[in-house]
Formats: C-alpha cells, structure tokens, sequence
C-alpha cells in the first residue's frame, strides 16, 4: 500500500487515512488505487469490524476532506484513471463491501463521488 494512503488497525477499528494534503487530498490514480486496496485489506481482516475513513490535512490553514477529482487528471485527459473496475470513483463509491466505513471528515468534502 502507498504511503498516500495508510491503513491502521486498532483493535477492531481500521483507520484508513488520504495523505495527499499538498493537493487537499485529490483523488488521483495513486489514491483510487490506494484507497481500493485499503478496503480489499480492511475487508479481509476478520479481526476488523468497522473502516473510519480520514484524511491528513496537516500544513492546510482552511482544512480539505478531499477536493474530489483531481482537475489537473482530469485536464490531462485522464478521467478514467480516477476509476477502477471494482469500485468506480475513487475506488471506493461503488465498492460492494460487508463492513461499514465511516467518514471522519474534517473540513470541506466537495466535487465527485
């Protein structure tokens, strides 16, 4: 898993966390990925019952969830890297999944999804 997005289990808790706040957590293809396999892992641990997604917005003076889609993907022509087979945007708004996830969100949550 990449560092832009990290998984922590705590007991029975798994903390999923964007940690892209230089782009106020964007989604981009690194994160559509990341954030895919941090609920393929949260998934298959029997241990874990419940995902928080978070989000890193450390260095931002007006907090930012996520910004959604990253524009400069988008700009490029890249829509499709934003998406992914299983779970859609993100990797994560159409994912089937047995375990629920909250969001932990902290300021602006705004754009796709």
């Amino acid at each position: 898993m990449s560092d832009i997005v990290q998984y922590e289990a705590r007991g029975q808790v798994a903390i999923i966390t964007l940690s892209r706040p230089e782009a106020r957590n964007a989604i981009n293809r690194e994160v559509a990925l990341g954030l895919e396999a941090a609920v393929d892992r949260l998934e298959a641990d029997d241990e874990v019952w419940v995902g928080i997604l978070a989000a890193n917005t450390e260095g931002q003076s007006r907090p930012v969830f996520c910004a959604g889609a990253d524009l400069k993907t988008i700009d490029s022509g890249g829509v499709s890297a934003l998406l992914t087979t299983r779970g859609g945007f993100a990797g994560f708004v159409y994912r089937d999944r047995k375990k629920p996830i909250i969001g932990a969100v902290d300021g602006l949550a705004t754009a796709g999804g």
